[in-house]
């Protein structure tokens, strides 16, 4: 099943869709396991003598990880789901989206797991992966602040943890970027986004951000929010907007993935707040949608 995922080509700032090259998608990720192995070395010695403690084990096959202090094997990242548009302008109010795969498996099982399951594996692996993105596409310049999206207290306390806080923090371990979680708070508990349209999302996330005070004296001037998974954009374009209250804006969009159709033609990302409509159905949200309701329904179940 994975093996069906589109053959990507790394070139400047953006990929090229080669299908049917094996060569092409050998190429792209032996350039991230290339980027992983190097780096790994630079990684803090604690993070590094854990492995050494307990070897890498790919998160998906559970085989040997084989590139450097990161749980994947070589095998498996040639059959990652990339992204033919990893980096791009206007994704979010114009603000250019950094997301190096699509929804698909086994990218969108195991941030189902990080998310629903409470696995934690997958979010240091994303982690890794997005920074090894980055790097690649030149988006991780010093002076760069990770902002994850914050949860609500709520759903913070409820879940454990905050999926995106973790992956950021993953992340900027491995670029030498600092992460911070003192701009943005989520003052409305909203519902699920899962279970929402593009329109819904939108009117569900109305202001559900707002800024916060940040400490210290250097307030960043280079932030990027991080976010798990990009769907219509209504959740990165409320955050941004919260930001942009405070005289704050975000340089960059990351995201682990990308929810599209795999192997279409991107769907027109620009989120315009005067817009209230849907630009595209994805049988990709539509699944997750049905998911939601199912499991809603049987938890409602006496």
């Amino acid at each position: 099943m994975w093996r069906n995922a589109p053959l990507m080509l790394v070139v400047g700032v953006g990929c090229v869709n080669l299908t049917g090259s094996v060569e092409s998608t050998i190429g792209a990720a032996a350039a991230l396991g290339a980027w992983l192995r190097a780096r790994s070395t630079r990684l803090p010695w604690l993070v590094r003598a854990g492995f050494v403690c307990l070897p890498p084990r790919c998160v998906f096959c559970g085989g040997q990880g084989d590139l450097g202090a990161v749980d994947l094997c070589s095998l498996c990242l040639e059959t990652l789901p990339f992204d033919p548009m990893i980096g791009r302008s206007g994704g979010v109010g114009q603000t250019a989206v950094l997301a190096p795969f699509t929804y698909d498996d086994p990218v969108g099982s195991g941030l189902r797991a990080l998310k629903f399951q409470g696995d934690l594996r997958p979010a240091r692996l994303f982690g890794a992966l997005l920074a090894a993105s980055a790097a690649r596409q030149g988006w991780a310049t010093p002076g760069t602040v990770l902002m994850p999206v914050p949860l609500h207290p709520k759903r913070h306390a409820e879940r454990g943890f905050n999926q995106a806080e973790t992956i950021a923090r993953h992340a900027a371990l491995w670029l030498g970027l600092p992460v911070r979680t003192d701009g943005l708070v989520r003052r409305r508990d909203t519902a699920p986004q899962t279970a929402l349209r593009g329109a819904q999302r939108r009117r569900n996330l109305a202001q559900a951000f707002a800024p916060a005070a940040m400490s210290g004296a250097a307030i960043p001037a280079r932030f990027v929010l991080v976010d798990d998974v990009l769907t219509t954009g209504a959740t990165l374009a409320a955050a941004r907007a919260a930001l942009r209250e405070a005289g704050r804006d975000a340089v960059g969009v990351w995201v682990v993935a990308t929810a599209r159709r795999r192997g279409s033609v991107r769907a027109q990302r620009v989120i315009d707040h005067d817009a209230g409509e849907d630009r595209h159905t994805d049988p990709i949200v539509e699944a997750e949608r049905a998911q939601a309701v199912s499991r809603l329904a049987v938890a409602s179940d006496p």
